[in-house]
């Protein structure tokens, strides 16, 4: 069975969304609290680490995401000669993405030898890389043109199969089962990180946004983050309670798929299986 096969039997509904970077001085959780309020969203500092992210300069929505932690699972794709978007680590040696990121200007799917994954990506390096061995990747998805937007984007997702187990390394994100209670203005309140042309040398990321359930039926959900070019297929992030533990989880319900003046789509991934290959 063909990956492409593969991954509409196994999952017929995955996500997209991606992009970031950041520098500058670390400041600590009351200064994020008070200063951190574009868009009028508390900063989740209980649900991200605040000693891994740090200001840059001159810039207002988007912060430096240092390689600690769990932040080390997000990562760089590099695509051919001179291309790249954002990747997250969601299994042992499992990639997600948007589908774009790995597909040519013509559509085609690039080869797996022409992909390769960059973990914790920060100034110009990298914690761990590995070699993609297959893209498992829906036969069909629609982005750009006249048609890049949420209304015409979908299937914009896919899994890179890494040829080593970074996650047994590094820890894996998870995928939402389910979207978490909405704020009392029907927003889910969010936060994107990715590899954003802004900054190319780095990651960054906006922890300060909100989505929406925009189209349901073609899986895409709205959003107020700041992104850009590079940012595709990153982590669309956010959190709910658990009470069994008394903490907050974080989990990944979409991927950054497209941007516009007033923020983006990713492709809501939200109940998807990830592939469980090797």
């Amino acid at each position: 069975m063909s990956f492409k096969k593969l991954f509409n039997k196994a999952s017929g509904a995955i996500a997209g969304i991606s992009m970031l970077a950041l520098a500058g001085c670390q400041m600590n959780i009351t200064e994020f609290e008070t200063k951190l309020t574009n868009y009028g969203e508390p900063f989740p500092s209980h649900v991200f680490d605040v000693n891994a992210l740090q200001r840059i300069a001159g810039e207002e929505d988007r912060l430096k995401v240092l390689p600690k932690g769990s932040f080390a699972r997000v990562g760089r794709i590099i695509v051919g000669p001179g291309g790249y978007g954002t990747g997250v680590l969601v299994g042992p040696n499992i990639v997600m993405t948007a589908d774009h990121v790995t597909e040519s200007d013509s559509g085609r799917t690039y080869a797996p030898s022409q992909l390769t994954f960059h973990a914790g990506y920060s100034d110009g390096k990298a914690v761990a890389s590995s070699r993609v061995v297959a893209v498992i990747a829906p036969a069909t998805s629609v982005l750009g043109g006249v048609k890049n937007n949420a209304q015409h984007s979908f299937n914009d997702v896919a899994f890179l199969v890494l040829e080593d187990n970074l996650g047994d390394q590094l820890g894996y994100e998870t995928i939402a089962r389910s979207y978490p209670k909405p704020e009392a203005n029907g927003r889910y309140l969010g936060a994107v990180v990715g590899n954003n042309r802004n900054h190319t040398q780095m990651t960054t990321g906006d922890f300060q946004c909100s989505y929406t359930k925009g189209f349901p039926d073609r899986r895409v959900l709205n959003f107020n983050c700041d992104v850009d070019r590079g940012d595709s297929g990153g982590p669309l992030y956010s959190w709910r309670f658990n009470a069994a533990s008394g903490t907050y989880q974080r989990e990944i319900v979409g991927v950054v798929s497209t941007r516009d003046r007033t923020g983006g789509t990713a492709y809501s991934v939200v109940g998807s299986a990830v592939p469980r290959l090797r």
